[in-house]
């Protein structure tokens, strides 16, 4: 999945205020929140790997319970693992796996994969599924413009009562406020830190804690942040420290 080359920064550290007023990541650009996606890497390749593992489940599925629909899914599995593969300048030992040298390569080739998969297989469940890692490959560009149009495809195919529905919610909201639509984003960060699963929601609540700390809404950013306290997620050691500065 998302892999980052540099380590993750030391958590020991007790943020200031200068620390935490970072720029409006959400709003701004793509830019920024690519910026973000990095600073909080840890998190996000947890939602990724979840994103990547419930994936393969229901290919496997399909697989051996549809034939009718093996060809879809078997492009599908294709596709995931380029999405899935290692950004290195090292030679794979092994000939039959890829890699790719940057992640503008990879992510490049994988929207190739997954949009052959939606042109051929449009009425799939595969397809629906690469809509989700379309719009993912697209967000990792920086290209939210691109990524949305993905991300309103997935969510439309799904139930809200489906826990895949808010991987593509979760997308969905990041590239809404990336663009600009923050009032609509923030529609969707709020269902999911509501309704979600856990390893969506406490994503939802500290992109939300951090939006209304930096709009100098400390009332709100405290509500979300105390949420993410008493949530045992990756997040939680992070929000008691904001706690912890917070006016």
């Amino acid at each position: 999945m998302v892999k980052v080359a540099k380590k993750a920064k030391s958590r020991d550290k007790q943020p200031t205020q200068k620390d935490i007023k970072q720029p409006d990541q959400f709003v701004e650009t793509s830019t920024k929140g690519a910026e973000w996606l990095n600073e909080n890497r840890n998190a996000v390749i947890v939602v990724c790997l979840t994103i990547f593992a419930v994936a393969l489940g229901i290919y496997t599925f399909f697989y051996f319970n549809d034939s009718s629909k093996r060809e879809a899914t078997t492009a599908l599995g294709e596709a995931l693992k380029l999405y899935n593969a290692e950004v290195t300048e090292k030679k794979p030992t092994d000939d039959s796996q890829k890699t790719f040298k940057t992640s503008k390569e990879k992510f490049t080739a994988s929207i190739t994969a997954f949009e052959k998969v939606i042109k051929k297989y449009g009425k799939t469940r595969a397809a629906l599924i690469a809509h989700l890692f379309t719009g993912n490959s697209y967000m990792q560009l920086s290209k939210c413009d691109k990524a949305i149009p993905h991300y309103k495809k997935f969510k439309a195919g799904l139930s809200p009562e489906d826990p895949m529905y808010y991987l593509g919610a979760n997308g969905l909201a990041y590239c809404l406020e990336s663009t600009g639509k923050a009032k609509e984003g923030l529609k969707i960060l709020d269902s999911v830190q509501e309704k979600g699963p856990a390893y969506t929601k406490a994503f939802a609540l500290m992109r939300l804690a951090e939006y209304y700390q930096h709009k100098g809404n400390n009332k709100q950013a405290r509500k979300y942040y105390e949420k993410l306290a008493k949530d045992k997620s990756s997040f939680q050691a992070e929000a008691k420290k904001r706690l912890a500065v917070l006016p």
